[in-house]
């Protein structure tokens, strides 16, 4: 036909196909000069004259050509090939050969003129076509060339590899034929299979395993014996597939020694029997686990823990995995380790839930996943705490002194040492305060004129933070103005109360009479006001600062006394 806009299916033509126009145009094919659809399992064995746009099976092609071929001859001027004369880029060209006379000025291809598309699987005889080219002008992959020996007969199966030669094709003494040909096929025996795995003597052979051997070109089936004697007398498996490999169903003893052959046959009979090979099965798989610690739905747990679970029968190793979430999606933890048991050493997040599970491994596989097990991790241990009243190195009274310090987060309880001693050998006081109380006024009364140390610390289900800095201070027992001895030196001591509102007492020591000057200033370094500016008599003096009128926050005081100097920080709080 000149032009085709149908499907074609299992056609072909044989034929004088002549071309020719004024203007040298006008395709010309052995099938058709123009196709638009489909053509599949059809030939031509014509031979064909034209112009431009000549092929021994279309001229010029749009649409798709699949399992056909072109034998004959092609003659014209521009785009010539001994399949298509053109292929445009919206036609697909799959699985077909040629193997024609080609002749023609330009852009001759042995098998396509000119290619725009792509094109799979396709072969052209070059010796028959005397082009070394399958394509004359375009895109090249997807076509090979072979000798007239290398597609006639049996050597087309081994050489044409991409070709179906079960169901669209068949070996003849000639080319390859169509099924639908009436035409005489050709088809030898199968070979003697070899076989590929499992080797000889192989062990620990899964019951699930593959048995594989090459694939022989002439066999539609595969006879498969596996026996637990050599000679085969008795067979354990006798399996007849079409496919190479032959998968185990758990038929066999675990940890045996066994025998395995395979014959291969087809419509014109069989091979002989492979070489006989042996194997060994595996050992049955371990039993499944059970796990131990930390309990089920376990709470307050390390977050370094070692996880255990009960050794299980034949297992040779474990497989361990720990996720944040039930369904394993992330996984924190995944390892395989020889023993029933494993410390974790990345450091878990506190207060937190994590799910794991556990199953075992040997040569013959793996056990089910054991039960899922959660525990949730202990919170994180509460914070340094810092002392704030009395301060350090001050100057405090005796009679029933308050104490006081910050917060820690997440404490459930405060330890609380007050001793003589700055290495607290001996204790004051050891008492604990459950949170969230920071503070306290003894009962008691404590020495004068003796040095006290105390310290903090915080503390919950998981354990205590460090010790906080340690605080010491004097003890005094009052205020009065006059001290029973006279200071030997100048001093400044730590008001008190602080901090305070909204008056304090400061306290000065000067050991000869002198001009003294004690003010007040804010953090911006203001003065807010005077409280001594006059000769003083030696001895301890106090001087009490009202700070009603001010606002709450840190304030300094400064003594000159005489050559002396010296400042110090206080805290109003309202």
């Amino acid at each position: 036909m000149g032009e085709n806009w149908a499907n074609i299916r299992k056609s072909s033509a044989e034929a004088t196909v002549l071309s020719s126009s004024s203007l040298s145009t006008g395709s010309a094919g052995g099938l058709a000069g123009s196709s638009t659809t489909l053509i599949e399992d059809s030939f031509s064995n014509s031979e064909i004259n034209g112009q431009e746009e000549v092929g021994g099976l279309v001229g010029r092609n749009s649409g798709e050509i699949n399992n056909s071929y072109s034998v004959g001859s092609v003659n014209g001027n521009t785009e010539v090939g001994g399949f298509v004369g053109s292929n445009n880029n919206e036609g697909e060209i799959d699985g077909n050969y040629s193997a024609v006379v080609v002749g023609g000025d330009d852009d001759v291809g042995g098998f396509i003129g000119v290619n725009g598309a792509d094109i799979f699987n396709n072969y052209w005889d070059s010796e028959i076509s005397e082009f070394e080219s399958g394509v004359g002008r375009g895109i090249t992959d997807g076509v090979s060339g072979l000798t007239t020996g290398e597609m006639v007969n049996i050597n087309a199966f081994h050489n044409m590899e991409d070709f179906n030669f079960q169901e669209k094709w068949l070996l003849t003494e000639d080319y390859p034929a169509l099924h639908w040909e009436d035409v005489e096929s050709i088809s030898p025996p199968p070979s003697k299979v070899s076989l590929e795995s499992p080797e000889n003597g192989a062990e620990n052979i899964n019951l699930n395993m593959d048995f594989v051997w090459f694939a022989d070109k002439w066999a539609n089936n595969y006879t498969v014996n596996i026996s637990a004697t050599n000679d085969f007398s008795t067979l354990d498996i006798d399996s007849l597939l079409s496919d190479t490999v032959f998968t185990l169903q758990e038929e066999l003893d675990y940890d045996s020694t066994y025998f395995w052959r395979v014959k291969a046959t087809n419509e014109s009979g069989e091979s002989e029997w492979s070489d006989t090979l042996s194997f060994t099965t595996v050992i049955e798989k371990p039993v499944t686990v059970n796990l131990s610690e930390p309990g089920k739905n376990a709470e307050n747990i390390s977050t370094t823990p070692t996880l255990k679970w009960d050794p299980s029968e034949r297992a040779e190793s474990y497989h361990l995995e720990l996720a944040e979430d039930s369904t394993f999606t992330e996984k924190f933890l995944e390892t395989t380790i020889p023993d029933p048991t494993f410390a974790i050493e990345n450091v878990l997040e506190n207060n937190s839930r994590f799910y794991w599970r556990v199953k075992a491994q040997n040569e013959g596989g793996e056990s089910d996943w054991s039960e899922v097990w959660n525990f949730t991790t202990q919170i994180e241990k509460p914070a340094p705490v810092q002392p704030l009243i009395p301060q350090k190195e001050e100057w405090y009274p005796i009679d029933n002194p308050y104490f006081e310090w910050t917060s820690s987060e997440r404490a459930d309880e405060y330890v609380f040492h007050l001793s003589k001693e700055e290495d607290f050998e001996s204790f004051v006081l050891d008492t604990t305060f459950a949170a969230p109380d920071t503070s306290f006024t003894m009962d008691e009364y404590l020495e004068a004129d003796e040095f006290y140390y105390w310290r903090v610390k915080a503390a919950n289900e998981s354990g205590e933070s460090e010790w906080s800095e340690v605080f010491d201070f004097s003890g005094n027992g009052g205020l009065s103005t006059e001290a029973e001895t006279l200071p030997t030196e100048y001093s400044l001591q730590q008001n008190y109360p602080n901090p305070f509102n909204p008056t304090t007492q400061i306290r000065y020591g000067i050991p000869n009479a002198a001009e003294v000057r004690l003010e007040v200033f804010n953090m911006l370094g203001q003065k807010v006001t005077t409280l001594v500016n006059e000769r003083k008599s030696a001895g301890w003096h106090n001087a009490t600062f009202d700070a009603s009128e001010l606002s709450s926050g840190f304030y300094i005081y400064h003594i000159q006394a005489g050559e002396f100097a010296s400042t110090k920080k206080l805290m109003l709080i309202k």
